[in-house]
């Protein structure tokens, strides 16, 4: 916003795109715990809603105490660089991720939508009590 806030028609623009990509990211992150979590579907969803509200509300206040001490302009290239660093963390997180899903998968430990305890077996005593 610091470099296209100074015409109307960018501002506009930029909180377009900027609204877009931020509504992107609820259903992305909702998505993700949903399949990591596959037996707990409403626990994936409470954790979901409630770091999303923590994020907003941890953003609100360190936003408004950088307001309060830089001014309004420098909001956003401090937030530019807690975006970036977000972005570095979550692609390690994606490429270490990946890698470790690949290599249990391969060995068939672990198949899509099984727990990871023994004795989760279709049609076990275990399963049905």
């Amino acid at each position: 916003m610091t470099v296209t806030g100074q015409t109307r028609s960018g501002a506009v623009i930029t909180l377009l795109v900027w609204g877009a990509a931020a509504s992107g990211l609820a259903p992305i992150f909702q998505n993700f715990l949903y399949h990591s979590a596959p037996d707990i579907p409403e626990m994936a969803g409470a954790l979901a809603a409630s770091s999303i509200n923590v994020g907003v509300a941890a953003g609100s206040a360190v936003c408004g105490q950088i307001v309060a001490a830089y001014g309004v302009h420098d909001v956003t290239w401090i937030g530019g660089l807690v975006v970036t660093a977000a972005l570095a963390v979550a692609v390690e997180a994606l490429r270490t991720g990946a890698h470790k899903a690949r290599a249990t998968s391969a060995r068939g430990r672990l198949r899509p939508g099984r727990r990871a305890d023994p004795d989760h077996r279709a049609g076990s005593a275990a399963a049905s009590a």
